[in-house]
Order: C-alpha cells, then structure tokens, then sequence
C-alpha cells in the first residue's frame, strides 16, 4: 500500500515542526485499504504531454476479452 501522509502530518513531513527520524520514519505507515477508492481513466493518463482535470474522470471500460472467456 501506499504512503498518504494524513494531513495532521504535514507540517512533520514537509519539515515547517521539527521532527526526527524516529518520528518520521513512524509516519510512513501504509494508508488503510479500507479508505482507498480507485476507479479506471483513460489511457491518455499514460502521455505526460496531457494535463487536463478530465484525466481523473472515471471512464467506462468493457470486460477483457480473456475475462469474459473465464466466466463464460
């Protein structure tokens, strides 16, 4: 899982409150599973040349071929 710094770490992490290693090392705890939403977008996401807020936008995706085989 990934590190997300909560934003009650922040001034910690970015280093505005002093903070030793022991503490920052104590911040880089996985982010709850429980709290991570993901959904598909579009492969334009890929090309650093896009920068566009409607990369984030959730996109339709048709089953894989091989997906609808396995549960046919």
């Amino acid at each position: 899982m990934p590190v997300v710094p909560g934003p009650e770490t922040w001034p910690q992490w970015l280093g505005q409150e002093p903070a030793d290693a022991r503490q920052l090392k104590a911040l880089l705890a996985p982010y709850p599973s429980e709290e991570t939403v993901c959904w598909p977008v579009s492969p334009r996401v890929g090309n650093v040349k896009n920068n566009a807020p409607s990369l984030i936008e959730p996109i339709a995706m048709k089953p894989a071929r091989w997906l609808v085989a396995f549960l046919s």
